[in-house]
């Protein structure tokens, strides 16, 4: 499968567990052409089909890119990978910039801040990360540790600016949301996609994607009103994302596991 003529290249903002690496797996089996190896960013490669996907990681030469003041010279490089038949770049990391991608369909992943930090959290245990080794998500919410991993919609969307974030979704032209990733993964029909079988794209279910953080703390009301509490802002940026999403196609009659 190759991507049609005349379909516009695509951009895509990669937000950290969001079912980012899912929808990567999926433009790649629609065609789309990357141009660096890594794992949807990630400095290392653990599938095969990761090998076509662009990282923009925040070290080592590739992060270059990134750090380039001169927005010509960026457009520039833009224009490189273009003119070399790459027909998706991803952003894995860093601020979303509106002047570089008009050029492109722009589409991103989100899902509820919680369940997010709670995938966060299981990642970051399952690969024996320090800040949750040994702990219970209740108690690490509860510590305040999560609070430093919690607000990723806040800072990459807006640049710590809510109305920015705000602002700023409504300049996606496809947004997947991951409690309801079928649904919204068929907007990418309308961009030149052939197949959004999201059965057929997914990764192997695991705890973090059957499982919530807020089914987790459900029998902790007070540590769930309190991180609700605190990522107030991230919720509201979500909720705007699902309004905008669900408004562009009928109403889900069902979703993945989030």
């Amino acid at each position: 499968m190759t991507v049609k003529p005349g379909v516009s290249p695509l951009y895509f903002l990669h937000l950290h567990k969001c079912g980012g690496t899912t929808f990567i797996k999926a433009a790649a089996a629609n065609g789309h052409r990357f141009a660096l190896p890594g794992n949807a960013g990630m400095p290392f490669s653990s599938e095969a089909w990761t090998a076509v996907v662009q990282p923009f990681w925040k070290a080592g030469p590739v992060w270059e890119f990134w750090r380039e003041t001169d927005l010509e010279a960026v457009t520039a490089k833009i224009d490189t990978m273009l003119a070399a038949g790459v027909t998706c770049i991803v952003q894995e990391w860093g601020y979303y910039d509106p002047r570089l991608w008009r050029r492109f369909t722009r589409a991103l992943c989100i899902r509820h801040p919680i369940d997010r930090l709670y995938s966060d959290f299981l990642h970051m245990e399952e690969g024996g990360h320090h800040v949750a080794r040994g702990t219970s998500f209740v108690d690490w919410v509860r510590a305040g540790v999560a609070d430093q991993h919690a607000r990723l919609y806040l800072r990459q969307l807006g640049a710590g600016s809510k109305e920015a974030a705000l602002e700023v979704l409504s300049d996606f032209e496809v947004i997947v949301i991951q409690e309801h990733y079928r649904e919204t993964l068929a907007q990418m029909r309308r961009h030149g996609w052939a197949s959004t079988d999201s059965e057929e794209h997914f990764k192997s279910w695991t705890p973090r994607r059957t499982k919530t953080g807020r089914e987790e703390l459900a029998a902790h009301a007070d540590a769930l009103a309190a991180l609700e509490e605190r990522l107030a802002v991230e919720i509201q940026i979500y909720d705007r994302a699902v309004a905008l999403a669900l408004g562009r196609d009928a109403p889900p009659a069902a979703h993945l596991p989030g």
